[in-house]
């Protein structure tokens, strides 16, 4: 398994993929594919990101935590709201 943060010029590459749209910060978790990833994805709201998770599985808190520590040295400027997309993911995300 790797997690790594994605290069904001190869995002692009990765959101037909993951049926994205105007990601600005990604980072992705992989094994044969991708199988889980956090992402930062513009709002209408100036000086935003909405950020959320995507497991092809069952969300996974170990990972999650990986994840999002990898993720927040992206040098994010915006303020970051968390879209939590399952009862886990947001147990988790107001654990932090």
């Amino acid at each position: 398994m790797e997690i790594k943060n994605i290069e904001p010029s190869a995002i692009t590459d990765f959101e037909n993929e993951l049926q994205l749209e105007n990601v600005k910060y990604l980072t992705l978790c992989t094994e044969e594919g991708i199988i889980a990833y956090l992402a930062g994805i513009s709002s209408e709201v100036d000086n935003e990101i909405n950020v959320h998770y995507g497991f092809v599985n069952d969300f996974n808190e170990p990972v999650a935590k990986q994840m999002y520590e990898l993720f927040m040295t992206h040098n994010i400027s915006e303020d970051i709201t968390f879209n939590p997309e399952s009862d886990a993911e947001e147990k988790f995300i107001e654990s932090l």
